[in-house]
Formats: C-alpha cells, structure tokens, sequence
C-alpha cells in the first residue's frame, strides 16, 4: 500500500509528503517465519532452524515502532510549501499553486499561516495588482522570520502592483523584528500611490512604501516605489514620506530598487543607545525627491558601522522647492545629530548624481557629523554634476562635517564659474572636522574648489584639478585664495591649511566628456588628469573597491592614477572586473 498525505491548505504536489512503500509480504513473511534460516541457528553443514515464535514477535514490533516514527516525521507533521501564491482575492481553486489559483492577499497576514505553510524557505508571489485602501498601513506584514539559508521571500511576479491613493506609516509591506526577510520586486514590481501630492486629491504627509522596523539580516531589492508623494513648490506636505524606511536591525541591504517621487528615497534611522552594523545600499535609481539616500541617528549614543553606500544614481531635487526652506535637499546625507552618536568607517563610493539641485539644495554628498560623530570615511570615484542653468550649491557638492575622512578620485562638475557657481568640497561646519586627506580630485567649474569652513586643518591635500574655480577658502584667513599660488601660500594652522599642500595639483582643463557612457570619462591623453595622480594602492587593503574605477577598471598598483572616478587611461578588454559589493571598512591610520 502507499501512504499519502498533503496540508489541507495548499494541495500541490511540491509541498505533500513523500509516497510511502510499505512491503505487503512483512506480515505474511513475520506470520509464517519461513522466510529461511536466522544466522545465529546456523552452523556449517547444519540445516536451517525456522525462527522462534519469541523472535518473530519482538521483530514484528520493532518494525511497527519503525514505521510508525517514519510515518509521523514524513506523513502525519505537514509539510511547509515552498511556493505560494496571492492575489486581491481567491482565484481558480484557491489552492496557492499558481496565479490561477492563487489565495487572497490575506493568507499571508493571518498568522495562522504562520510558521506552516509560510516559513523559513517559503516564497510567496504576488500576482497582478492588488488595491489597498486609502492609509493602509501594514498592508502586508510578515508574521514570523526565516533561518540562515532559508529566508522567507515576497516576490512580486511580472506585472505585480501594490497600490493604493496613498499609504500610511507602516506601509504597504511590513516586518517589525522579523529576520531573514527578502522582499523581490523581481523583473517589475511595483507599489505605488495614486492620488497624493500637491495638485492630486491627498496631500498625505505620512506614509512609507516599505518599512522595516528592528529587521536584521534582510534585503529589499528590484522594486520600482512611486508616487508616494508628488510634491511641487509651493507645498509643504509630504515631509514625511519615504519610498524604503529602516529602523534599526543589521545586515540590511537596499539594492536594485526605481524609486521617484517622495520626499526621502530610501531613509535608514539607526536608533539611540544601539550599535548598527553592515548597512548596504547600492545600486538604486533615486529622483525627483528631496533626500536619495539618508541615514540619521535617532537619539544618543547611536552608533552605525560598517555603512556602504555605492554604484547608486540620484538626480533632480527641484520639485521639492518650497518658499519657507523647510525641505533641504541632499543627495546622500548621513549624519550624528546627537551627543555620543559615531557613523564608523563608512564607505560612499561609485556614486552619480547628477540633475537640477533646486534652490534648497544642501550638498549632493553631505556628511553631518556635529561634534565630530562622522570619523574615517572614504568619499571616492563618485561623479557629481549640477546641469541647472541657475542653482549653485553654496554649501559643497561634497559636505564634508567630519574627522579623518578620506576624499579623494571624485568628479565634481558644477554649473558655472562665477560667485554662485557652486562650492566643490566645503570641510567642516558647527565645530567638526580636521585631519582629513583630500587628493586626486577634479574640481570643474564653480566658485571656490576647496572651502574650509571650520577650525580643524586637513592632514593632507594633493594631486588635485581645480579648474574654472578659485581654488581655495578658508575662514580662519577670513579670505580667498584666488590662484593656486596664493592656495599653496596657505600654509600655518593659524590660516586653516596643512604647512605643505596641493604641491602637484594643477588648473589645468581636465578635458571631461559628457558624451562618453557613462558621462564625465577623460577625453583623451591631453587630460590635465590624464596619469597624473597619486597612486592610493596603499587604502586597498581597507577598502579593496578603491583599487577600481567607477567603471570596474583596475588602478595601477604601481606608477600614477588618473586623476578623478575614471581610469581612462587604462585600456581594457573583455569583461571588466567589478569591486566588492559589501566590504566592511575601518580607519585607515
């Protein structure tokens, strides 16, 4: 006979037990005990003794025990599904098996569900749109957490939309102290709000598209996130709707995800009293927001390590405008806030962002680490580029409000030469900063290439092109350098500036082109950047991403770099090699 068995719930053949054999001579062959000779009767030339009675009975009831503890491990317990399937509501037979038979959307927040038949493996798919009501909030919540090598995954299948005219605080997807969570908008997932923003039927100013609250070792990728507030000036609504909103939890990763129309992008709040660790956000299309990339300390003694911010595309802050200045736009912005808050060892790397900045633009790279809280970050192979015709950035495409931090291979291309053209790197406000290394950048059109903004001195600046830009600024000579004689001139603690610096640095025209894919790369040998850097192969070993290019290229380990995010010097062939995507960093002394 066969013994068979499925979860009543979900009647698909890759979530039933096994088939179960079951021998029908075992009786026959334990009732005759003639099945031959047992070994232990047995002595050379002798015939074979039948077993005792005694014998047959114990083996009989070993053989029952046996197949009654196979039985309950594989029959009786139910098998967890490995594929399930949701919809708006119940279709074909409602089994889960596929889209057309999919279960509604609430089988997967009943948390009778919950660990069986979703849990640790299980992947449930999303099918077609599925519409919430205005404000929901926690539309889908995870109700428990998968294992290390089996993650509990959300995936959107082609065509999936989550959508509602706007969506509350907790969100359209959920998990609050659940780990091993993927959630997958796979080839075009999306969640959406239809009708929220200045001139739509809501002007909601709360509401986030996911949110993951004390969430660890979990990953949202490949979602397209839209709409969740279209802002234009002169609203001041929507100030807090985020398209990815974290608090706390370590080993996050944000990856791969379209998002537009929302005031911050993807928000991480890294809460008082906590240490953080391995926070990665990469790859990602972020526009027409306020904020791209933000993380923030929550309260005292905040403290996130290991953050990696790379190969993402941020661009166009001006819709986000508003007359009283309440939005200050910022591109990437991570900051401590709060006393006893550190941001250790970040990584920002391979970065472009790009569009117009609006008029309550911040910086494109902003770095808020008030009382000295942001310490050995490496800022490097990001290309920035202002393409407005009228707004500057006054305060620093590069902010940098921090201590021993690492500035160096970035492209920076401002908007025009004159006193509003923009300011390249701006070091230091509110008491913070110092001891930083600022070498092999380009400085391309703007006012001022290089602002000390502060007290603390850089350790170290060289091998930079300040181009179209006055060099240099600091206000403890309460002036501006002008040429890049004067700039060199700068040398004493009491005018803000390292004794020696920007001894190889030039004015000299880069010669970047925008036309090439991606923009910005070198022209051509005639580059005033062209094989004029200094070589960094010494920080590889702390952050091996910075032995590459923003394009995966190599850097020479010997002999000069190319200055700026290209390698354009160095042919190649074939595939090229892309750095690490998830490294952790420290201080490098």
């Amino acid at each position: 006979m066969y013994l068979f068995t499925c979860p009543q719930t979900v009647l698909r053949a890759s979530s039933c037990s096994m088939l179960l054999p079951v021998s029908s001579s075992l009786d026959r062959i334990l009732a005759t005990g003639s099945r031959g000779a047992s070994p232990v009767d047995v002595t050379a030339g002798q015939q074979s003794v039948p077993w005792s009675q005694r014998v047959i009975k114990e083996t009989r009831e070993t053989m029952r025990k046996f197949l009654f503890i196979f039985a309950f491990f594989f029959v009786v317990l139910p098998i967890r599904a490995t594929d399930l399937y949701i919809a708006q509501t119940a279709t074909g037979g409602s089994t889960g098996a596929d889209c057309g038979d999919a279960l509604p959307y609430t089988f997967f927040t009943n948390s009778a569900n919950w660990p069986s038949p979703i849990g640790p493996g299980t992947t449930v798919h999303i099918c077609g749109t599925i519409t919430a009501p205005a404000g929901a909030s926690g539309f889908l919540a995870f109700q428990g957490s998968g294992v290390s090598g089996n993650v509990i995954t959300l995936k959107f299948e082609n065509g999936a939309v989550l959508t509602a005219p706007y969506w509350g605080v907790n969100g359209a997807i959920y998990a609050n102290g659940q780990q091993y969570l993927l959630i997958d908008g796979g080839a075009s997932g999306m969640i959406q709000a239809t009708a929220n923003g200045t001139h739509l039927a809501n002007q909601q100013s709360n509401g986030n598209g996911v949110y993951f609250y004390l969430v660890s070792n979990s990953e949202v990728k490949n979602l397209n996130i839209s709409n969740m507030y279209v802002h234009s000036s002169p609203d001041e609504n929507g100030g807090n709707t985020s398209a990815i909103f974290v608090t706390g939890g370590t080993n996050v990763t944000v990856d791969n995800n379209i998002i537009h129309d929302v005031r911050f992008g993807i928000f991480q709040n890294f809460p008082g009293g906590t240490v953080i660790t391995n926070y990665v956000v990469y790859g990602n299309t972020i526009y027409n927001i306020d904020h791209g990339i933000t993380d923030w300390d929550g309260n005292t003694g905040a403290v996130l390590d290991g953050l990696v911010i790379h190969d993402n595309t941020i661009h166009d802050f001006l819709n986000w405008d508003e007359p009283a200045d309440g939005f200050h736009h910022d591109g990437i912005h991570i900051s401590t806030s709060h006393t006893g808050s550190a941001i250790n060892g970040a990584a920002l790397y391979n970065n472009y962002l790009y569009g117009d900045p609006g008029v309550d633009i911040t910086a494109y790279i902003y770095m808020s680490g008030d009382s000295v809280g942001i310490t050995g970050t490496y800022v490097f192979n990001n290309v920035i580029v202002d393409t407005s015709t009228v707004n500057g950035v006054s305060n620093g495409y590069i902010n940098n409000n921090g201590e021993r931090n690492f500035l160096f291979n970035n492209t920076v291309q401002g908007f025009q030469q004159s006193n509003n053209g923009g300011v390249s790197i701006q070091e230091g406000v509110g008491g913070a900063g110092g001891g930083d290394y600022i070498y092999n950048n380009i400085l391309s059109t703007g006012s001022i290439g290089i602002y000390f903004h502060q007290t603390g001195v850089a350790a170290a600046m060289d091998y930079n092109v300040f181009y179209n830009v006055t060099p240099g600024r600091t206000d403890n000579a309460g002036h501006t350098f002008d040429t890049l004689p004067l700039w060199q001139s700068c040398n004493t603690t009491a005018l803000g500036c390292p004794a020696v610096h920007d001894r190889n640095s030039v004015t000299a025209n880069p010669s970047l082109n925008p036309g090439t894919n991606p923009p910005y790369q070198l022209a051509s040998s005639s580059s005033a950047a062209w094989q004029k850097g200094m070589n960094l192969s010494a920080y590889c070993a702390t952050v091996p991403a910075a032995c590459f290019d923003k394009l995966g290229n190599p850097r020479p380990a010997t002999g000069p770099w190319d200055i700026g995010a290209y390698e354009s010097s160095q042919s190649s062939t074939g595939d090229k090699p892309q750095p690490p995507t998830n490294v952790a960093v420290s201080v490098l002394n």
